[in-house]
């Protein structure tokens, strides 16, 4: 009797063996750490994003294994994309990213949080973690050099370094996203008389293989045709509404916002005239005596114009949006150079084409 309760006993151990892990899994933290995954999700459909960055920060904390799970990364990357503002979650980001094992995943991991923090601004935490997480510069692919020097441009550290990142990054692949890193390196450099006809290239190939395409060809024939009616007069490039002139500060960009009325658009035919605010300045003219008026302009008036009038553009070909950024750069070059005039005709195409402030462009 008692052999045979033994012997029961070790075959029931047996079977247990490859069982009590499974149930363990199944029950334990890594299964947990899912379910608070999966309600993050669930928040985030709901519009609840702090509760869903919540949620994904308890997960992380349950199971730090979960970074593991390509789902993690999908909803990572939902949820924290969508959020301007500092992140519930943050602390976890460069921690998550070295817990992924495998050096090829890590180094994709690395390239999505730096693009999340770049979104924040947080350029010099965004350099660290690709430093941390990228193979060597000879054994980066030509994206992962771009963006390693680009952040580290847009940090304004490791000059040097970047400027070696790109340079690779263009013999591996040479095309004007790269070319306007460099030309932004460059600039942080202090190179400006490299930076010009660098960024120069960079547009050119953009707005050539713009004209190649037959879906996109009208609507830089339109944008141009908008920018020939704008103002050619350097003070005109700033809001004409003020009732002071502009300031030194005003023509500086970079460090805070561009103004948001560009001077009037006299030829903007075959276009319509953007919406206008419009406040008479003599409420009762007396006779012999002209009412003026002052038109004031949202940023960005003439893209959304544009997008309204070629909505293929707007749905099927984003990439529009990266001229204002390259207009930004050649604009602060120009600046840099004492260009004046050149500057100040970047500076109202911005304003007329940019529906993100020039704080934002980078």
């Amino acid at each position: 009797m008692k052999a045979s309760f033994v012997n029961r006993f070790l075959v029931l151990a047996t079977i247990a063996l490859p069982v009590v892990p499974v149930l363990s899994d199944y029950f334990g933290p890594n299964t947990y750490a899912r379910w608070l995954l999966a309600d993050a999700a669930n928040q985030y459909d709901r519009g609840d994003v702090t509760g869903a960055q919540e949620s994904m920060q308890k997960a992380y904390d349950m199971s730090k294994d979960i970074v593991t799970d390509g789902n993690f990364w999908r909803q990572f990357e939902r949820i924290e994309g969508d959020t301007p503002g500092p992140s519930k979650s943050s602390k976890i980001w460069e921690d998550m990213v070295g817990r992924v094992a495998d050096p090829e995943q890590r180094a994709v991991a690395a390239l999505e949080v730096s693009n999340l923090l770049s979104n924040r601004s947080q350029f010099d935490a965004a350099a660290k973690v690709l430093v941390a997480n990228l193979p060597p510069r000879e054994e980066r692919n030509a994206i992962q050099n771009n963006q390693i020097a680009y952040m580290r441009s847009l940090a304004n550290i490791e000059l040097e370094e970047a400027l070696l990142d790109i340079n690779q990054a263009i013999k591996q692949l040479n095309n004007e996203s790269f070319l306007d890193t460099k030309a932004w390196v460059l600039h942080q450099l202090g190179r400006n008389e490299e930076a010009l006809p660098t960024i120069e290239e960079s547009l050119s190939m953009l707005l050539g293989k713009w004209r190649a395409n037959p879906r996109i060809e009208p609507f830089i024939a339109a944008m141009n045709k908008i920018e020939e009616g704008l103002s050619t007069s350097g003070a005109e490039a700033y809001d004409e509404t003020s009732d002071s002139p502009p300031s030194q500060e005003s023509v500086q960009p970079a460090e805070s916002t561009a103004p948001t009325s560009p001077g009037p658009n006299t030829t903007a035919e075959p276009n319509s005239p953007p919406p206008e605010t419009k406040e008479s300045v003599d409420n009762e003219p007396s006779e012999g005596k002209t009412t003026r008026t002052k038109t004031k302009r949202t940023s960005g008036w003439a893209m959304v114009q544009l997008l309204e009038e070629f909505p293929v553009i707007a749905r099927g070909v984003p990439t529009v949006m990266d001229l204002p950024t390259l207009r930004f750069h050649r604009m602060k070059i120009h600046e840099a150079l004492g260009n004046t005039e050149a500057m100040q005709k970047d500076l109202r195409w911005l304003k007329a084409f940019s529906i993100k402030g020039t704080e934002d462009l980078h």
